[in-house]
């Protein structure tokens, strides 16, 4: 996904791929090693550092994680200077991800954020109280400010208003999830399936959900939908089963099997 995005977006101008992960680096994805996240880091980085691994509350692994996530600001800063951005398009938030947009207000380069999902409402995400946080704190300031925000659905805007806000957010805008699917001369001469000569179908409508199916992404709501739909319809979920059988319960249960 962050592939086809830093692929699209060269077309249109000049772009580099700076992530948090160590990489040696090639072309535009820049160089991000051990070397450079120490070399770098300035005597405010180490203290920011210090205060994460002795302020965060839960063991020795998160507190080096954390203490890291602080020391990487130092990195960011020099590739920053280094490249002079018109504009950084971060991607998510947390404690990986803020010192990416600390050093962009330090910088007084603009950015966006862009969010795939939303960390603060969900039990089953295993993030740590100081992230869901951050991701509060992080979207009550950008409102204020204005700061530039996309998210991948309606829903995901609306629970954000609703929850963290109190109001109408007119810096966040939705685009949905997306992803180019390039030509390959590759796939030429391969079987593809075609779904309605493979289940005999003709003129009936036909959905396609594409993702792993698992109990936070909602699936469940598509399925009980099926239920109420009149018109002859066929559903496909085409993903990997992380549901230990829940929607496909849900889907024998209502009746549901044959669509």
């Amino acid at each position: 996904m962050v592939n086809d995005i830093f692929e699209s977006v060269s077309e249109e101008a000049d772009t580099y791929l700076l992530s948090q992960v160590i990489t040696k680096g090639h072309g535009n994805v820049l160089k991000h090693t051990c070397g450079d996240v120490f070399g770098s880091a300035k005597l405010k980085d180490w203290g920011k550092g210090i205060k994460c691994f002795f302020g965060y509350p839960q063991g020795l692994k998160g507190r080096i994680k954390y203490f890291y996530y602080a020391l990487n600001s130092g990195s960011i800063r020099k590739a920053i200077r280094t490249i002079k951005p018109d504009v950084v398009h971060i991607q998510g938030i947390g404690a990986q991800i803020k010192p990416f947009i600390d050093v962009c207000e330090e910088e007084k380069v603009p950015y966006i954020v862009t969010l795939h999902g939303l960390i603060g409402f969900d039990d089953t995400v295993l993030a740590a109280a100081w992230d869901k946080q951050m991701e509060k704190d992080f979207l009550v300031e950008a409102d204020k400010k204005g700061i530039p925000v996309t998210v991948i659905s309606t829903g995901m805007k609306r629970r954000i208003e609703k929850n963290y806000l109190g109001h109408e957010a007119k810096n966040i805008t939705v685009v949905c999830n997306g992803t180019k699917i390039p030509f390959d001369e590759k796939l030429i001469g391969m079987e593809q399936i075609d779904l309605r000569k493979e289940y005999g179908l003709t003129n009936e409508k036909i959905v396609v959900v594409i993702g792993s199916v698992c109990e936070r992404k909602n699936q469940l709501q598509i399925v009980r939908t099926m239920k109420m739909v009149k018109t002859p319809c066929y559903v496909f979920f085409c993903g990997a089963d992380a549901s230990n059988g829940y929607v496909q319960n849900a889907v024998s249960e209502l009746g549901l099997d044959n669509q």
